[in-house]
């Protein structure tokens, strides 16, 4: 090829580059057909997929009102001993008497250490009788009591202690078979029902050996409010303060759903009061084990309400836990 100016041959290189700049230009001008090209045609033959439409986020539920809580019931462990006579779990709150009353019952036998509440108890329509137990037996005259009151009742009879489990089903027993309502093979089977298994062994042994009082037995007097020592009353506030406790722990060291009344810092300063009345008040002062065994359950329920403010959930947990461990071993050796 030809340089027109010079009229010269051109190297290789520069007529490439003449070539491209004639055949782009060339391009620019010439007309564009349908089918030429490749912009105009489907996506598909393409190769390319197809925008994806835009679809508008699903509307958000409105949020569903939570499901209401049961209450918990106003009393637990209800058994019917006999005709007219059922044993259970205290019946301390009006919850609990309102639901007594329902039940027909006259004569409420409690056999805690609590004070049992006579005026709310009279409102309904009702009468307390108190015979406090330990767990460990019942006492022949407490016996004779038991016998009396479920003998003598002008109607159906409540038996109860704090959970309803142990004491009250082994009373109301015992106070049933002295009234001659159910015979020593029932009783068994009342054990049998609430399955204390090896625990509360000397109250069910006491019902065993217990033989209806001759026609002509003197039987004690009935009180409303029986004499309670400090350190029985001081049990009684820690059982039930520990009950509560757990019942906050289980519900992570919140108010429990089910018990919407309980607050963990004053259940826990409850429980740290009962032991510290316990300790002032211990009765097996000259027996170092006990002693000992008394004052670690008080540090440690001092640590539950050191725990609550601000709340600290394992550190709680943990003092608890090893709680019921030191409770476990002392009732074990001196209680049950």
């Amino acid at each position: 090829m030809m340089s027109p100016e010079t009229n010269r041959p051109l190297s290789v290189s520069t007529a490439v580059a003449m070539f491209g700049v004639i055949f782009m230009t060339s391009c620019a001008h010439a007309p564009r057909t349908t089918n030429s090209s490749s912009e105009d045609a489907p996506i598909a033959d393409r190769g390319e997929q197809p925008a994806q439409p835009v679809v508008a986020p699903a509307p958000i539920p409105p949020t569903e009102p939570p499901e209401p809580v049961e209450p918990a019931p106003p009393i637990r462990n209800v058994l019917r001993i006999a005709d007219n006579v059922y044993a259970g779990s205290s019946a301390a709150s009006d919850a609990a008497l309102d639901h007594i009353q329902e039940m027909g019952i006259k004569v409420i036998v409690s056999v805690d250490a609590a004070v049992p509440p006579i005026e709310e108890a009279s409102a309904r329509g009702m009468r307390y009788v108190q015979v406090p137990l330990g767990f460990n037996g019942i006492p022949r005259a407490q016996a004779l009591a038991l016998t009396r009151a479920i003998k003598e009742a002008e109607g159906p009879v409540y038996v109860h202690c704090l959970d309803g489990s142990n004491r009250a089903p082994a009373a109301a027993a015992m106070g049933c078979i002295g009234a001659g309502l159910i015979d020593h093979a029932a009783a068994a089977a009342v054990r049998k029902r609430v399955e204390t298994g090896t625990a509360y062994a000397g109250l069910w042994r006491d019902v065993a050996a217990f033989q209806p009082p001759p026609p002509d037995t003197e039987l004690p007097e009935l009180l409303e409010v029986a004499e309670v020592s400090t350190f029985k009353a001081a049990m009684t506030m820690i059982d039930r303060s520990y009950r509560k406790v757990t019942y906050c722990a289980d519900a992570q060291w919140r108010t429990p759903p089910r018990h919407p009344d309980l607050m963990p810092d004053s259940s826990a300063q409850a429980l740290w009061h009962g032991f510290l009345e316990a300790s002032r008040e211990n009765p097996f002062p000259d027996d170092p084990r006990f002693t000992r065994w008394l004052l670690a359950a008080k540090a440690h329920a001092q640590g539950v309400q050191d725990a609550m403010i601000p709340v600290d959930p394992a550190v709680a947990s943990k003092h608890l836990k090893a709680l019921q461990k030191s409770c476990t071993q002392c009732h074990n050796a001196y209680r049950n």
